[in-house]
């Protein structure tokens, strides 16, 4: 086998990251009898990456060890007042508001087989495998924007509620929903269940009030991020729900990619944000940072007959107006931290490596499951 040109393989994934290349990778091969289509990352669509490196001025050197992270600021706000005539505004000591953002390496299994065993197979294995490396990498991304997403809706929950506080179909009223609320059938549920409800037009609009607030929150929901398995639900909606559209949901399905007025990003990735949570975001200018300190590389050797394959990347994230995203819980049982209901993890995200299962084959990996008629 030729050697292979590493700087080739990595401008091509390097080209890959930032096209369209990635969107639904279904059939990239006809050869091979696929198990899922791969979709690419929901987190650059949300948030997109800022590109840094070491002669950033925001990037610092840790003290203690050789790690770096990225020092970033936060905007301080003041106010008016009236005064007497003769009288002045208060004083107040200004000074910065930052926070650390910390960088750390993404992996993928290092890929070992042989020439022999490349020369056997009827398709690209390598070359299948590597352009798999960065939707690999991007569901990492998504899986930590998610937990980042869910751990500020749930720590604005426990500030406004002066501790965690269960959210559930039997404690509606007695719960401030600032960050999370639960959904219009989720709140007429009899008994605190998993059952995930389909999303109804007003939850929607109920959860864009949350953004205004009630206290001078100011801030706007701008994109919502739902799986495909709720937004399908939509193609439940009576005539009352879709007005005019309904006769073209009902022979199309619901294809807008708006629902009232806010933007949706759908994804398939069930295994990271999980059905019955839906997450509305204000522009991310209000949130924090995605940053790429290293973007995917892919690294190919060989020893002999012998080949390995694998690919890395450096990244961080950080949010410091934890405000800027709102949650929708369409599911009656408590999610909350510390207060779960039994059965919680059924709406949580799988661990980053079961994140991508192999579909079974009833009959083993031995037969074709008989067609019976």
């Amino acid at each position: 086998m030729a050697e292979v040109d590493a700087g080739t393989y990595n401008q091509m994934f390097i080209d890959r990251m930032h096209s369209d290349g990635l969107e639904k990778m279904a059939a990239v091969q006809s050869d091979v009898v696929r198990q899922k289509i791969l979709e690419e990352g929901f987190a650059r669509k949300l948030i997109p990456p800022k590109d840094v490196d070491r002669n950033d001025v925001h990037v610092q050197e840790d003290l203690n060890t050789d790690t770096i992270y990225y020092l970033e600021h936060v905007e301080r706000l003041s106010y008016a007042m009236t005064c007497n005539i003769r009288g002045n505004g208060t004083s107040n000591v200004w000074y910065s508001k930052k926070y650390p953002i910390s960088f750390h390496k993404v992996e993928t299994e290092h890929i070992f087989t042989n020439e022999y065993t490349i020369r056997a197979m009827p398709y690209p294995f390598l070359k299948d495998m590597e352009s798999k490396f960065p939707i690999w990498h991007q569901m990492v991304e998504d899986r930590e924007l998610v937990l980042h997403l869910e751990a500020a809706c749930q720590m604005m929950q426990k500030m406004d509620n002066g501790g965690y506080t269960a959210l559930a179909a039997s404690t509606i009223g007695a719960t401030v929903e600032s960050s999370v609320r639960k959904s219009e059938l989720a709140r007429i549920e009899l008994s605190d269940n998993w059952t995930i409800q389909v999303p109804q037009r007003a939850d929607f609009a109920y959860l864009a009030r949350l953004f205004p607030g009630f206290a001078g929150e100011s801030l706007k929901g701008e994109k919502i991020l739902i799986t495909e398995t709720d937004a399908l639900g939509f193609d439940t909606w009576q005539h009352e729900d879709t007005g005019n559209g309904a006769w073209d949901i009902t022979k199309d399905g619901y294809s807008s990619n708006t629902v009232v007025g806010h933007s949706m990003i759908k994804t398939n990735k069930t295994s990271i944000l999980r059905p019955g949570n839906i997450y509305m975001m204000a522009p991310a200018q209000f949130g924090g940072k995605f940053l790429r300190f290293i973007d995917t590389t892919v690294e190919m050797a060989k020893y002999g007959d012998r080949i390995e394959s694998w690919s890395w990347q450096v990244y961080g994230m950080g949010f410091a107006n934890l405000r800027f995203v709102k949650k929708l819980e369409l599911y009656a049982a408590s999610n909350t931290p510390t207060v779960e209901t039994a059965g919680y993890a059924a709406v949580r995200p799988l661990a980053e490596d079961a994140i991508v299962n192999e579909t079974v084959n009833p009959a083993g990996p031995e037969g074709i499951i008989p067609v019976v008629y």
